[in-house]
């Protein structure tokens, strides 16, 4: 019986543990993530390229690894899209239109406020 008692509370701590790793990762990550989202707003493609380069990998591996709740997996997916939204901000200030890359960077940036919401 002492046994299953300790069992237990290994792998309630183990998922603590766990969901405190996903929140601080998330954390960081979101900020980083919103940061060079306002530089993408205000015009800044290169702090947009830093954003992409970093963003679906580090979202996938770092925070995609690690969640293990519907909000955190919802989370992870919110922060994905605008991760998409990155991308196409891009193109289209590549190819000129200015106005369809604010709207895709106003879209990220709702995007991964969003993840922070889902995560609470």
């Amino acid at each position: 019986m002492a046994g299953t008692v300790a069992t237990l509370s290994t792998s309630t701590s183990t998922t603590a543990r766990g969901s405190a790793s996903f929140a601080l990762q998330f954390a960081k990550v979101q900020r980083q993530l919103l940061r060079g989202l306002r530089e993408l707003r205000s015009g800044n493609m290169a702090g947009a390229g830093a954003v992409l380069r970093n963003c679906t990998d580090t979202i996938t591996k770092q925070l995609g690894a690690r969640a293990q709740t519907d909000r955190q997996q919802q989370a992870v997916s919110d922060l994905r899209t605008a991760c998409t939204d990155v991308a196409r901000a891009q193109s289209a200030y590549g190819n000129g239109d200015t106005a369809a890359a604010a709207r895709y960077a106003q879209n990220a940036y709702r995007a991964a406020q969003q993840a922070g919401q889902d995560v609470k």
